[in-house]
């Protein structure tokens, strides 16, 4: 559902919405390594920050209720990604795969956007899968 208000978003998008990635995505790089190798500070400080730069890229999307439920759905999956946070820091390189969304989303490739944003979801959901909380 993300990838999909992503890609709407990519279709919709103005030049605030630019500003938006931009910005957040700025807040989020400057966060992103110190925070990343201590999970308590990580989750408490970074998460917020994330959640930011991933309503920003779906900010354009047309539909409420997509926003809303994605927004329901974020908090959701957080609780997960906190139990492995604090026990399992990330090895993966998510600077690298949020820098791809953004640049993704600033050329206006919708379709790369998109499917950019299902591996990085994919990817967390895996990780939680890994730490035994899914199935």
């Amino acid at each position: 559902l993300e990838s999909e208000a992503l890609r709407q978003s990519v279709l919709n998008g103005d030049a605030e919405w630019e500003a938006r990635i931009v910005s957040s995505f700025h807040r989020l790089s400057l966060i992103e390594e110190p925070t990343m190798r201590d999970p308590a500070r990580w989750f408490n400080e970074w998460e917020p920050v994330n959640r930011g730069f991933h309503e920003a890229l779906i900010s354009a999307c047309s539909s409420v209720w997509i926003r809303r439920f994605l927004s329901i759905l974020y908090v959701h999956m957080e609780r997960y990604r906190r139990l492995t946070a604090m026990h399992n820091p990330p090895t993966r390189n998510v600077h690298e795969e949020h820098l791809a969304l953004r640049d993704s989303a600033l050329a206006r490739d919708a379709e790369r956007c998109a499917a950019l944003m299902a591996e990085h979801i994919e990817s967390s959901i895996s990780v939680v899968r890994e730490f035994g909380l899914l199935r």
